[in-house]
């Protein structure tokens, strides 16, 4: 079974094609949730949560900011899913994972500066109030 798979096969179930009745789950269920039913709310969280922790603790090495980033990427998509701005809903799983790489690599970027500003501290220039960008 694929990241983002389940029970239907098809796109869901990582195959390279997309069934007609996977495209059809996923409008359905971007469209119920656009329509404010906490019902498909619960089944999006259900079927990508896990997966999205999955997905950022493999990237992040266990990291406990796998947590973070599942439920900051399930609050976007569902942010994204209730205003209507999901312009291809039988894309639903894709955008799911697109969004929940872009927070990992975000959270990899930051880890990078942070470390970079322990290795390499400010000089006195910045310390005084000269910033740089």
């Amino acid at each position: 079974m694929a990241l983002f798979g389940d029970r239907r096969g098809g796109a869901a179930a990582g195959h390279e094609v997309a069934s007609q009745d996977d495209a059809t789950f996923w409008t359905s269920l971007a469209r119920r949730i656009e329509q404010g039913d906490p019902e498909a709310e619960a089944e999006l969280v259900g079927l990508f949560h896990h997966r999205v922790r999955l997905l950022a603790s493999v990237r992040l090495h266990g990291s406990d900011a796998a947590l973070d980033i599942a439920q900051e990427t399930i609050l976007a998509v569902l942010e994204a899913l209730r205003a209507g701005r999901l312009r291809e809903p039988d894309r639903l799983p894709a955008f799911v994972l697109g969004i929940a790489r872009n927070l990992v690599n975000n959270h990899c970027r930051k880890e990078a500066r942070s470390r970079e500003l322990l290795d390499n501290p400010p000089d006195q220039a910045v310390e005084a109030g000269m910033a740089r960008c």
